[in-house]
């Protein structure tokens, strides 16, 4: 199995959450791809398995995307034909209280 993971790179708190993801994942020996967007914002380096998000759905068996519902969205979109099942992690301030009026 292969996952692929997407972030919303405007979103500070991503950065950490996909280091922490890919950790438990690399500690399982489980294969990580990556959209090219990520490579900076999470500093990777040129051995990281990395794809256009419109080719994630054809590299990988479940998406993971870090972010709010429009990166949830988009990326829904962009690998829709693929009918890879996508897993979403809300790092968006919707449900935070702080937004509550």
């Amino acid at each position: 199995m292969k996952i692929g993971i997407v972030g919303n790179t405007h979103k500070p708190k991503v950065r950490p959450a996909i280091a922490g993801f890919v950790s438990f994942l690399n500690k399982r020996k489980i294969p990580v791809i990556y959209t090219q967007a990520l490579i900076e914002f999470i500093g990777l380096d040129e051995s990281a398995d990395t794809v256009l998000i419109s080719e994630m759905g054809g590299e990988c068996d479940v998406v993971v995307v870090f972010g709010g519902d429009g990166t949830f969205l988009a990326t829904a979109k962009e690998i829709a034909n693929s009918n890879v099942p996508i897993l979403g992690v809300n790092m968006g301030g919707l449900g935070d209280r702080k937004s509550v009026v």
